[in-house]
């Protein structure tokens, strides 16, 4: 070997020497403390931070007192991905030893309220959430005959499992994708023969949609009556729109005495 060989080769064991003792202190050192940061696109924090502490102190009670090579990297974030409000996790300890959780949280898209039921939400990937009590997320409301319940549910679950939430969260999906309609619609209502009725945020009329089927020729004749129809002044004397006919739309008027004196 010329010197230079013999150099090279004198630096790199030198540095995979100075790899192994690093590693060696950091696996002996103490963990200095824990941070939890949200990644999410979304700014609004739907799950606390304290709920995922919660879960490295009921493993590690004095986590600051455990060496790095204790932490059992893997059981933490198992533990974690499974939080309903959890897409992904990951877990692992900075060179100055804190152990750092990264959260990229599930972002609400529709909120549930079935009849005489607790309310849920569904992210925008179909997956069901419960409530956060940190703030209330701004999307579609979608009440009435929904058999489901977020109590016995448990973890992880899809909407698709789930019968009138899989027409529901097709409906909300195309509301969505139209600027239009999403400023439009506030509220879906589900009645009890699996029919829809939605809310505008105009007026004071009811849009009765009936089933998901057709729902691309019933969106655009709505679009249609909106934006063409001339009413002049008339919305809070529409009782219904009504969707359900071939080929037509047809109004409902309140009486001129009811719509006077509501």
């Amino acid at each position: 070997m010329n010197r230079k060989q013999i150099i090279y080769l004198s630096i790199a064991s030198l540095f995979a020497v100075l790899i192994i003792v690093v590693a060696l202190y950091r696996q002996s050192m103490l963990c200095t403390t824990t941070s939890v940061d949200f990644i999410s696109g979304d700014a609004e924090s739907y799950i606390d931070e304290t709920e995922i502490l919660k879960i490295v102190k009921k493993k590690y009670p004095n986590i600051t007192k455990t060496e790095v090579r204790d932490i059992d990297i893997q059981y933490l974030e198992d533990k974690i991905r499974k939080l309903p409000q959890v897409k992904s996790a990951e877990v692992y300890v900075k060179l100055t030893g804190e152990l750092h959780i990264q959260i990229d949280q599930r972002t609400p898209a529709i909120r549930v309220f079935p009849d005489g039921a607790k309310s849920f939400y569904i992210d925008t990937e179909g997956y069901i959430l419960p409530v956060s009590e940190l703030k209330s997320a701004r999307v579609i409301v979608v009440s009435g005959a929904i058999p489901e319940r977020f109590d016995s549910l448990g973890r992880n679950i899809h909407y698709d499992s789930l019968q009138i939430l899989d027409d529901v969260f097709r409906l909300v999906g195309i509301i969505n994708q139209d600027s239009f309609l999403a400023s439009l619609i506030a509220q879906i209502h589900v009645l009890s023969n699996s029919e829809f009725e939605l809310v505008p945020i105009i007026g004071n009329h009811l849009i009765k949609f009936g089933t998901i089927s057709n729902s691309e020729r019933k969106i655009r004749y709505l679009k249609a009556f909106y934006k063409n129809v001339p009413i002049d002044n008339e919305w809070n004397k529409i009782k219904y729109i009504n969707l359900s006919f071939d080929k037509q739309i047809v109004c409902s008027f309140t009486p001129a005495s009811q719509s006077e004196n509501p």
